[in-house]
């Protein structure tokens, strides 16, 4: 089987964003991985999609919404900056 890529312009394209914001959130370390393959970045689909599922939110009553936002600690997609 094969694996799939997907430039950062394909991946922009696919998500409405500028290439800009990618390349921002490569260096802010958030957003799916990637590979830099002689400086060049490259997103696997599978990545992509595993991402995009752990994005998913379920619409929450405004009452019962947490002021703080776990998301972020439970998100394997984003990289904590604590060592």
């Amino acid at each position: 089987m094969s694996q799939v890529f997907l430039n950062k312009e394909q991946l922009a394209r696919r998500w409405h964003l500028s290439p800009r914001t990618l390349e921002r959130w490569c260096w802010e370390r958030i957003g799916p991985h990637y590979l830099k393959i002689g400086g060049r970045v490259v997103y696997q689909l599978s990545e992509v999609e595993a991402y995009e599922k752990a994005c998913v939110r379920k619409a929450v009553p405004y009452d019962e919404r947490a002021r703080t936002c776990k998301a972020c600690s439970e998100n394997p997609y984003v990289f904590s900056n604590q060592t």
